[in-house]
């Protein structure tokens, strides 16, 4: 093995060699090269080929012979070769001609600490380390990372050679020594090996203060984490957990930071801080913690759970009839949202948890006042159940949810919704609704006075709520304005009634047969049959289906509008699984389906120069979550032929049932059909076939009341930028490493400002990374918020800083990548510094 390395070593450096000896040769005729240890016998027939000389081989015993043959070639160069010490000077016969001659020394790590690049005072080091030099790949490796950090302790530069890191950084030393485990790492084998061990466990000490007799890799990364979590909180250790204490929190914090919001190695962080929660049992720990500086920890599942299972406790307080601070609660679950890695979803179900809990419905005074406060307001409480439904069915945790789940079922139904519409029907009566405010009147109201292209979108079952969710989505864009209007459905509130109606039309009539709305004697109950219908008053129209639309490309979408006046597009997302029992349960999902499809049509729709476009619907619903009982259900007493469904019933037959109200077909429709529509005055259904969970065709503001959503569009290039967040009043010095800054955000957010996520960070004039780094979301959209104050701490890296030197700090936009800086001066000087920046 000795013999490869020095070959190896050789080998590296014949080119050297015989650079030198060239140089040699330009101002002397003989170089004398004694090779105490023969390293470079084999090598010298190669030199000889490249150097401006002759070789001349100088044997043990032949030293009078070889002096005689230098004299008598006096006009040749030689390089006089001997593969032995130098002998004593009253051994040596060749002195005299020494002493007019150059000599030549290649020691292999003499050699080697010159091709290295080192300087001369670490030829101890190069010795010591001479082993791990034997390998021409680790020398090459070596030689990218040398600096003046690794000309100071070339140590580095062995582990970073090992570990084969992009830069000498301490996160990138650590985190690629922590991707290969904790027990039997591969890297610290290697560093032991190499003899850089002993370095590597002084390095920990200096930067973090981390001192422990085992040196163990597992308990590192412990101690790592425990400073961390202790150090966010702003608390000491526990006593049980001083074996675990570091003695330079900041440089902890500072690297615990940047393993945290790394890309790269966010899964890695994630398995190690399960594995701390779980060997340490923290959560036994954390309990004693005061909860406002819990919440300080959003990197950790374990303080989620239980933060996740303190809310849980404060909805339960419902039943024991306690009353909870629903308002604070709601506030903690948006600061979760925004912060916590693991459990935002859950925060989401438990914010719309809470408002549901929080709703105090007040009965309606009359039809007016109904109509009013279900379209500014009340709408929302259908909003928060379907978000709340529809988050439970994702987060699938059913147990721990389980009783939450059944309060707010409980809330809602009971204390909402059918309050709601026993409210409603108590002040509604059909002759109430405006003209314009009839579905019937759709087309003569809001398409056929239209002078130039509209597109009007109607969605089945797209109720009201759910066109507000979209409404707020597309006024994100400032090249998108809406307006928000309604319409009122006949009886019964279905589709076959519902679409129909939204055609141009002279009269309609509901046929004997079969269900169905005829429009001026023709049928309308497919795409193609109203195509024909609106084709008749207008003859550039159309009429196609949303999903085919959102297939087509540009150029094909621009096709199918060329030419077209009045364009209607059909779109069957929350209807088509809302009536099948076997999926009606993920109507809420096709809710949201529905938003985001119709969203994507506008935006195609914009960019084809489509400027105004209108989306409404033929009805809405009503959803529970729970399974309806046979309490919840009427069964009428009728003698003659009844079409009957859950929330309604037709027939001519007058049906005096408590519960229950009726109206006309003939005011409706303004004909002479003498049948009446028959609906419950509450969420009750009647006795009949149907979806248990999902109905329509009653008289509630949820099935009755459609949106009708006026939309503009630009194709202008948007004008929306990213709000700023500027540096508050601050006198820019740095005195402490612990450095709290105040932050404003300029404007509140609108659809021409955009929220953007800041990340907050100090660097030296190297641009290193000199601190750790905390993120803010700028995304308030209150109008006083240029008076409020955003804050961040951050905590500066242990080591010497030059008060006469300009730091920065970077206020960075991670949505755009935008960086503005603020000069800073560091007035304190600390010492224990490798030169790492993280």
């Amino acid at each position: 093995m000795k013999l490869e390395r020095v070959n190896v070593v050789a080998e590296l450096n014949v080119d050297k060699i015989i650079v030198e000896l060239n140089k040699l040769f330009e101002n002397n005729r003989l170089v004398f090269w004694y090779d105490s240890n023969a390293e470079f016998t084999e090598s010298l027939s190669e030199i000889e080929k490249q150097i401006n000389a002759s070789v001349c081989y100088l044997h043990n015993n032949e030293q009078f012979k070889t002096k005689l043959f230098l004299e008598e070639n006096k006009e040749e160069n030689y390089l006089v070769y001997a593969p032995f010490v130098k002998p004593a000077i009253e051994q040596d016969f060749l002195t005299d001609i020494e002493s007019y001659s150059a000599s030549f020394t290649a020691d292999a790590q003499v050699i080697m600490l010159q091709d290295l690049g080192l300087p001369t005072n670490q030829l101890q080091f190069v010795k010591e380390h001479f082993k791990f030099f034997g390998s021409q790949e680790r020398v090459k490796i070596f030689k990218k990372y040398r600096d003046q950090r690794v000309d100071k302790k070339p140590e580095l530069g062995i582990i970073a050679t090992i570990l084969r890191v992009e830069r000498l950084q301490l996160n990138e030393v650590l985190l690629k020594l922590f991707s290969a485990g904790l027990e039997n790492n591969k890297y610290l084998m290697e560093f032991e090996k190499y003899d850089v061990s002993d370095f590597f466990w002084d390095m920990m000490n200096t930067e973090f203060g981390y001192v422990n007799e085992k040196r163990d890799l597992k308990h590192l990364v412990m101690s790592l984490y425990l400073n961390y979590i202790y150090a966010t909180m702003e608390l000491d250790l526990p006593k049980e957990l001083e074996n675990y204490g570091m003695g330079q929190i900041n440089n902890v914090v500072a690297f615990m930071s940047v393993f945290e919001d790394s890309y790269q190695s966010n899964e890695l962080f994630e398995i190690y801080a399960a594995m701390v929660w779980n060997d340490i049992n923290l959560q036994k720990y954390l309990q004693k913690v005061p909860e406002d500086d819990l919440l300080k920890i959003n990197f950790l599942d374990g303080v989620d759970q239980m933060i996740t299972v303190s809310l849980i406790k404060e909805i339960q307080q419902v039943n024991l009839k306690q009353n909870i601070k629903s308002s604070e609660l709601i506030e903690l679950c948006d600061q979760r949202i925004i912060h916590s890695k693991y459990r935002e979803n859950e925060y989401r179900l438990l914010k719309a948890a809470f408002k549901i809990l929080d709703a105090n419905f007040m009965p309606y005074l009359s039809f007016e006042d109904a109509v009013e406060r279900y379209e500014k307001n009340d709408y929302w409480i259908d909003t928060e159940y379907r978000h709340f439904v529809l988050l439970y069915s994702e987060i699938g945790n059913t147990d721990k949810y389980k009783e939450v789940k059944e309060l707010v079922e409980k809330i809602y139904i009971n204390n909402n919704l059918n309050r709601s519409i026993q409210s409603w029907n108590d002040v509604f009566t059909y002759d109430q609704i405006p003209s314009q405010d009839k579905q019937l009147n759709f087309y003569k109201n809001y398409v056929g006075p239209q002078e130039h292209r509209i597109v009007v979108i109607i969605s089945d079952a797209f109720r009201f709520e759910l066109a507000k969710e979209l409404q707020a989505k597309l006024d994100t864009s400032d090249r998108i304005k809406t307006s928000m209007g309604h319409l009122f459905t006949n009886l019964p509130s279905v589709t076959y009634m519902g679409m129909p109606s939204l055609l141009p039309h002279q009269s309609v009539e509901l046929s004997d047969e079969a269900n169905q709305l005829m429009v001026d004697g023709q049928a309308a109950d497919t795409r193609v049959k109203r195509e024909k219908i609106i084709q008749a008053r207008h003859l550039e129209s159309a009429a196609y289906q949303l999903d085919d639309l959102l297939k087509l490309t540009s150029t094909e979408l621009k096709r199918k509008f060329a030419g077209q006046k009045i364009v209607y597009v059909y779109h069957n997302q929350v209807d088509a699984v809302g009536d099948n029992a076997k999926n009606e349960n993920e109507v809420f999902k096709a809710g949201q389906d529905a938003i985001d499809e119709i969203d994507k049509l506008v935006e195609s729709l914009r960019t084809i120069s489509v400027s105004h476009v209108i989306v409404t619907s033929d009805h809405g619903f009503i959803y529970r979550d729970d399974q309806l009982s046979e309490s919840d259900k009427i069964n009428l007493n009728n003698t003659q032929e009844i079409n009957k469904s859950l929330r309604y019933a037709i027939t001519a037959e007058d049906i005096d049932e408590m519960g229950i109200a009726k109206v006309s077909l003939s005011e409706e429709l303004g004909n002479d059909d003498m049948r009446f529509v028959y609906y419950p005055k509450s969420a009750n259904v009647f006795k009949a076939n149907g979806s248990n969970n999902y109905v329509h065709g009653g008289s509630s503001l949820q099935e009755m009341l459609v949106p009708v959503l006026d939309i503009k569009t630009s194709s202008n290039k948007s004008q929306a930028e990213y709000v700023e967040l500027k540096l508050g009043n601050s006198n820019k010095r740095v005195t402490g490493l612990t450095v709290p800054l105040p932050f404003i955000q300029t404007a509140p957010v609108s659809d021409k400002v955009l929220p953007a996520e800041y990340k907050i960070y100090f660097v030296d004039e190297d641009d290193h990374l000199i601190s750790n780094q905390e993120n803010i979301n700028a995304n308030s959209s209150k109008q006083d918020i240029g008076s409020q104050q955003l804050r961040a701490r951050l905590t500066i890296r242990n080591q010497n800083y030059d008060k006469n030197k300009i730091y920065r700090l970077v206020i960075e936009n991670t949505n755009s990548g935008e960086k503005i800086f603020e000069n800073f001066t560091f007035d304190l000087t600390i010492s224990n510094d490798f030169g790492f920046d993280f």
